[in-house]
C-alpha cells in the first residue's frame, strides 16, 4: 500500500469523526435555539434518522447507525420525553416498532429545516451536488471494503 493511500485513508477517518462531532454541535445549537433541553444531540440524531418511518430497533442497528445498547437507551429516553411511541411486534414480543409522536415529528421538522439551510449554504459556497454525491459514493465503497476485510 502506498503511503499516499494510507495517509488519505487516515485523513478520511479523522474527517468523518470531526464531521460527526460538528453535526452534533449543530444539532445542539438547534435544540438550544428551540428551548429543547430534555434531549442530547445523539438522541435527537437518532430521532432524525427514524424520521417518518416506523422502524424496529433491529432495523436501526442494521442500518449501522447505533449499537444495540445505545438504541435501547436512546429509545427509552425518547419515549420517556414523549418523542416516540413504541408498540410490540405481533409475532415477536421481544421486538418493538418505533414511531415518532407529534412532538417527535415537530423536532424532526426543526432538524430537517436546519439541515436544509446547510445545503443552501453549501450551494452558496460553490459546493456542487456532483461533489457531494461523489464523496458519498467513495465513503460507501470504503465502508463496503472494510466490511469485506478479513483479518
Amino acid at each position: 500500500m502506498s503511503d499516499e493511500i494510507l495517509n488519505d485513508y487516515l485523513a478520511i477517518m479523522r474527517q468523518m469523526d470531526l464531521m460527526n462531532r460538528r453535526f452534533a454541535e449543530i444539532i445542539k445549537i438547534e435544540l438550544d435555539r428551540n428551548n429543547i433541553y430534555d434531549l442530547k444531540p445523539d438522541q435527537a440524531m437518532l430521532l432524525f434518522l427514524i424520521g417518518g418511518d416506523e422502524v424496529t430497533a433491529t432495523e436501526i442497528m442494521q442500518r449501522g447507525y447505533y449499537s444495540g445498547t445505545n438504541v435501547s437507551y436512546i429509545c427509552s429516553k425518547l419515549k420517556q420525553f414523549n418523542y416516540i411511541n413504541t408498540t410490540f411486534v405481533e409475532n415477536d414480543k421481544r421486538a418493538i416498532h418505533i414511531k415518532l409522536t407529534s412532538k417527535g415529528e415537530h423536532l424532526y421538522r426543526l432538524i430537517y429545516d436546519a439541515v436544509s439551510r446547510h445545503t443552501k449554504h453549501f450551494e452558496a459556497n460553490k459546493l456542487k451536488y456532483e461533489q457531494i454525491n461523489y464523496a458519498v459514493l467513495v465513503l460507501r465503497r470504503i465502508y463496503q471494503l472494510l466490511g469485506d476485510f478479513k483479518i
